[in-house]
């Protein structure tokens, strides 16, 4: 009996697999769906000003710009959204570095 619920488990989990992957290359996408990626930028302490060769910041732009235009129809049309977040930790204050990540 266990051996058949273990099986059961495994093929459950192959269908819905294979479904979300369908659903994916429906729209026109053949990449791996990936519902969530980070990207780290980082800013010149106290400076608030971005570089690009500063501390792996080309790199990121890169990464950035790759998954921008894989995934441009789909942000285009609204079905994918970009979420930008700001920290800071370079200042003395919490007041100073909200201020700084805006």
């Amino acid at each position: 009996m266990r051996v058949k619920n273990i099986v059961c488990i495994l093929i459950s989990l192959f269908i819905i697999v294979q479904v979300s992957q369908g659903q994916n290359r429906e729209k026109g996408n053949n990449e791996p769906f990936c519902s969530d990626t980070a990207i780290l930028f980082r800013f010149v302490p106290k400076r608030l000003m971005f570089y690009s060769p500063y501390n792996g910041n080309e790199k990121a732009i890169s990464q950035a710009m790759k998954l921008l235009r894989m995934h441009r129809k789909a942000i285009v049309s609204g079905d994918a959204v970009i979420r930008i977040q700001g920290f800071c930790q370079s200042y003395p204050t919490e007041k100073e570095n909200m201020a700084a990540a805006k």
